[in-house]
């Protein structure tokens, strides 16, 4: 992995062959290993944003049910705060990202997880 805070990289890629085919992925394995790595250098970098993939694949599948993808999504939002707190990015902007085609209803109940896991500041318009 390569971060330089002063010029725009390409989105880091985390090693995650078949994981849409996995029924449940334990904290323990090397994908979170790899994430909390990548929270670690935008820590040392200060970083001012990141984006983690919520379902870690970028494409839908068909072994991808509601269930499977709302326990997935809490996983990893539970895992990015434990590693927030081991490592605070104070100045940074977390952006979760969802694959395009993601059924409506399970977005909306992802991004109902959001606020049970994280808090969450409010923009000012000054």
């Amino acid at each position: 992995m390569w971060v330089d805070p002063r010029i725009n990289l390409d989105p880091v890629q985390l090693p995650s062959p078949e994981l849409h085919t996995e029924k449940s992925v334990e904290t323990r394995h090397p994908t979170f290993k790899a994430l909390r790595l990548c929270i670690k250098e935008a820590f040392k970098a200060d970083l001012t944003s990141l984006m983690v993939p919520l379902l870690l694949t970028n494409s839908m599948h068909e072994t991808m049910t509601a269930p499977w993808c709302l326990r997935r999504a809490e996983i990893v939002m539970k895992c990015i705060k434990g590693y927030l707190i081991e490592f605070p990015l104070s100045r940074c902007t977390l952006h979760f990202t969802v694959p395009i085609g993601i059924d409506s209803i399970v977005f909306k109940r992802i991004r109902d997880l959001i606020p049970e896991n994280f808090r969450l500041t409010v923009a000012l318009n000054i």
